[in-house]
């Protein structure tokens, strides 16, 4: 599902359900280290991004949105476990074993 004006969407889906999907403008979180110890580190997501399969390291997710959110913020943080993250047509869908806007 292709978003509009620069937006794209993150999801976060552990096994108990979508833990969060937010409309926003970009997506950062930090990727895993390869088996070499070389790569990993900071990545963005911006609308036209390429599809892509990432490795997500346990930390926290932040998604920028150009409207304030309920919590008069406008960034979304969550953290995760360890999972993977796959881009596709401006969503990013990000699969962990848990997550949480308290962890």
């Amino acid at each position: 599902m292709e978003e509009k004006n620069g937006m794209i969407k993150l999801r976060v889906i552990t096994p108990s359900g979508v833990a969060a999907e937010v409309k926003c403008s970009s997506v950062r979180f930090n990727a895993k280290d390869g088996e070499s110890g070389k790569g990993g580190g900071g990545i963005g997501i911006r609308k036209g991004h390429m599809k892509s399969l990432i490795a997500v390291e346990a930390g926290e997710v932040t998604a920028m949105t150009d409207d304030k959110l309920p919590s008069g913020k406008k960034d979304f943080r969550i953290k995760v476990k360890a999972g993977f993250a796959a881009v596709k047509d401006d969503v990013v869908t990000i699969i962990t074993d848990a997550a949480s806007t308290n962890m």
